[in-house]
């Protein structure tokens, strides 16, 4: 627990490494894990840096292998599923940890060859497949034009057909003086081309056309087409120059036509045998492709590994300064304090320098990091990592802070219960939390769709948030919004019920019992308040006043932790002119109130002492009307709002103690480091050479103050405030549940029909999840993270740290290049 309470000590140390062993060190570091290197050179370009060059080699490799993906992709090759990055790595480790890894100029000269391989064998396949598609629509085109000038009875012609042939034989030798152009088009075109050839020709041309049934595929883009086959008729080669222009700008295909059907015949049989014979061609081609991709299939994971470390050793290697004298790279960066740590980076370097051969070890020293700001470490687990992700979400804690996700553990998942309580449904949401609990590890293998990684990944926070569900449903007594009378209810209702008589309300089973045989239902809330006619105002007393009673004990803990931070940082000004202070302001105000509200709870307002002071028949005072009174007339206690003898005192004594409070918020720290500064000037006295003096204006931190009051007095009030969203969406998902099932499930039953019932189930059903499941959960989630990040937070949580990223392997994989970006 002390590894999450606060973040781990940090070292900041500095590496001498040989530059011939620099790139096998730095490979061995990545491997660990555990050194996030400092830039040495925030003011050089990224283009002037050593490495460079090295970079730029990377990346272009890296584009060369997208390329390769592509192909497999776009030939249908690509086989391998979608897997989490860590599993990535833990597959590249297992299978070729142990080998020799490639050199980078090796991997270059075969990617290089291997693309110009590819790129030839791509430009050899368009072209075949080119060829083949234009034989493919001339066969067409030579099959539909012996129609169109043989006869026009076919469905497939066009609304221009005439019932008569288009061309007679002695026309069709060249006597009448037409002329035509036939070709094949895209079919979404067709109708656009027709028109524009009417209005271009003037009505001076014959159009006819006819679908080609089978689909014909792009070559550059592998998508499946629609074609029609169509013939223009027309008279003058003006016209003629006029349509091949037109047929040029919507893309159609022009094919030459014999005008004789002998030549179209012995044409035709000769494309039958041209496309019989590519068609062997194309099919030993697909071979040769097969087996040339399929040997890119095989190496290309590898190859995207080895590349991707490569481009992040060179880069990492770009943030060191680079010794011309001793011929060597200096690197600064933070790594864990524990000397388990440090010896695990030590035998790093050591292996790193027995892989290079290099003559003179690497050396490690620690420095000292007074000035810097050491980032945040928080070693997680699979249980704790989600907790954390939702605290970080809102911001990183600062170096050594008291870390709010140990809390969270136990305050997130409770306050989403006390919203979404109810046994049902939160019995529903743990058999999804423990599905996913239980087959944790098959589904960490794969890739997951966006919304289920996201449940996937907090599976843990979900399976607490339905058990913390489920018991505030069994304390609210609520199942689905149906009560539950599992140990015998203190109340029941006279037989005969008359509407507007006493007989409406349900009688104390108590009153005939002597006292000592007195009985309370057992655990959470009778089942007959369900119901009742007052049962809004019952649970509405209820959950408002445990809402404020758990949103001042939340932010009391707040307060308390920012006491833990101010001791731990010895800010003692804090301590005197903040904690007590808040924490007299807060406890005497809010704190107060709650005390009255358990006081409430266990009085017995029927006793004589009480009977005189009630006020139209209610005895019991209404506390928000007596905290009001409070400061409306602070030296005199009403009758109506007695509760506890001394009441007057300890009232005036908690309104001395809330009225000094502000002001020693306002004053106290201003005023104290004035004086603290006045006496050090006086006393001159004199700070190390690596300090530096931290200059005070008085009306800065004066300002300062000022706004932190406001900020607190305010928000102490706004907070509690906010806390009674508790109760309304508690109250309005119990409301819910029940208008669902009294006016669908309910309604439907009455019917006494089969048909009914199973509708009324089915639109409960959907209902249910839609609503309740879904709607509901999700706001109740988001107010639950509100309480914590504003409410709860904001009294202690600095959230200004920087996050420990060291350098690793699994980290460039799943984040790219953001893993590289050093802040």
């Amino acid at each position: 627990m002390g590894e999450i309470l606060r973040s781990k000590p940090m070292l900041l140390v500095q590496l001498y490494i040989q530059i011939e062993a620099a790139h096998d060190t730095i490979d061995e570091l990545g491997k660990l894990g555990l050194v996030q290197f400092r830039d040495l050179n925030p003011d050089v370009n990224a283009f002037q840096r050593n490495f460079v060059n090295e970079v730029k080699r990377a990346d272009e490799m890296e584009r060369k292998l997208r390329y390769f993906e592509e192909e497999l992709r776009k030939a249908g090759v690509w086989n391998l599923p979608e897997r989490p990055p860590h599993v990535v790595y833990e597959e590249y480790v297992d299978s070729y940890e142990g080998q020799i890894p490639i050199a980078m100029d090796q991997l270059e000269s075969q990617l290089e060859e291997i693309e110009k391989e590819l790129i030839q064998l791509s430009g050899n396949q368009e072209t075949l497949d080119r060829n083949y598609n234009e034989l493919v629509e001339m066969k067409h085109v030579l099959e539909k034009d012996k129609k169109f000038f043989g006869s026009s009875e076919d469905d497939e012609m066009s609304s221009y057909s005439e019932h008569q042939p288009l061309v007679s034989t002695e026309e069709s030798h060249g006597n009448s003086g037409l002329s035509f152009v036939t070709g094949v088009i895209l079919r979404n075109k067709m109708a656009t081309f027709e028109r524009v050839l009417w209005r271009a020709m003037r009505g001076n041309l014959f159009v006819r056309q006819a679908e080609i049934t089978e689909y014909i595929r792009d070559p550059s883009t592998g998508e499946l087409e629609e074609k029609n086959v169509f013939i223009v008729l027309f008279r003058g080669e003006n016209s003629e120059h006029k349509i091949r222009k037109l047929c040029e700008a919507f893309g159609a295909n022009l094919y030459p036509c014999p005008h004789h059907a002998e030549e179209r015949s012995n044409l035709l049989r000769e494309i039958e045998q041209r496309l019989a014979d590519l068609k062997q061609v194309l099919s030993r081609s697909a071979i040769h492709n097969d087996r040339v991709l399929g040997g890119i299939m095989n190496e290309i994971e590898r190859w995207k590994m080895d590349v991707l470390k490569e481009k992040s050793i060179y880069h990492t290697m770009n943030l060191f300064n680079y010794d011309t004298g001793r011929r060597c790279l200096v690197a600064e960066g933070w790594c864990p304090e524990e000397q388990a740590d440090l010896d695990r980076i030590r035998a790093a370097l050591d292996r790193g320098h027995k892989r290079s051969n290099a003559s003179v070890p690497s050396v490690l020293s620690v420095l000292d990091h007074k000035k810097a700001a050491p980032p945040t470490y928080f070693v997680t687990n699979r249980f704790t990592e989600a907790f954390q992700n939702l605290v970080e979400s809102y911001g990183v804690a600062r170096y050594r802070e008291i870390n709010p996700s140990v809390l969270t553990v136990v305050t997130f998942p409770f306050l989403f219960g006390v919203m979404f309580g109810d046994i049902g449904h939160g019995f529903i949401l743990f058999l999804i939390g423990l599905f996913l609990v239980v087959k944790e590890k098959p589904l960490g293998r794969i890739k997951l769709p966006e919304m289920v990684d996201t449940l996937y990944d907090g599976r843990w926070l979900f399976l607490l948030m339905a058990i913390c569900s489920m018991y505030c449903g069994s304390l609210y007594n609520e199942f689905f919004g149906i009560p539950m009378d599992l140990f015998g209810t203190n109340w029941a209702y006279d037989e005969n019920i008359v509407k507007g008589t006493q007989s409406e309300y349900a009688n104390w089973l108590n009153t005939g019992r002597p006292t000592d045989e007195y009985r309370c239902y057992p655990f959470g809330a009778d089942p007959l308040w369900k119901g009742a006619n007052n049962e809004l105002d019952y649970y509405n007393s209820l959950k408002m006043k445990m809402s404020v009673l758990m949103g001042v004990v939340h932010m009391t803990v707040g307060i308390i932790i920012s006491l833990f931070n101010q001791i731990h940082f010895r800010e003692w000004l804090s301590v005197f002119y903040e904690f007590f202070p808040q924490m007299v302001f807060l406890l005497g105000l809010f704190g107060f109130m709650d005390a009255l509200i358990v006081m409430k709870w266990l009085i017995d307002w029927t006793l004589p002492q009480y009977q005189s002071h009630g006020v139209d028949g209610f005895l019991a005072p209404r506390l928000l009307n007596l905290l009001i009174q409070m400061f409306l007339t602070p030296f005199k206690v009403l009758d109506q709002f007695y509760i506890f003898n001394g009441q007057l005192g300890i009232q005036l004594t908690l309104l001395g103690l809330i009225v000094c409070s502000v002001p020693m918020m306002l004053l106290g720290k201003p005023i104290a480091r004035y004086i603290y500064e006045g006496r050090k000037h006086h006393y001159q006295v004199v700070l190390d050479d690596d300090e530096e003096a931290e200059e005070f204006v008085f009306s800065e931190e004066f300002v300062h103050q000022v706004i932190h009051t406001i900020e607190f007095v305010l928000g102490a009030v706004s907070n509690t405030a906010s806390y009674l969203r508790l109760w309304a969406l508690s109250l309005a998902h119990a409301e819910l549940s029940e208008v669902f099932w009294d006016r669908v499930m309910v309604y439907c039953l009455e019917k006494d029909s089969v048909f009914f019932i199973f509708l009324g189930w089915s639109v409960w059903c959907a209902l249910s999840v839609a609503v309740l499941l879904i709607m509901e959960s999700l706001s109740a989630f988001l107010h639950a993270l509100r309480l914590h990040w504003v409410e709860f937070q904001n009294k202690f949580y600095k959230a200004d740290g920087h996050k420990f990223m060291p350098f690793s392997y699994q980290a460039v994989l799943a984040l790219g290049d953001d893993a590289l970006i050093v802040e």
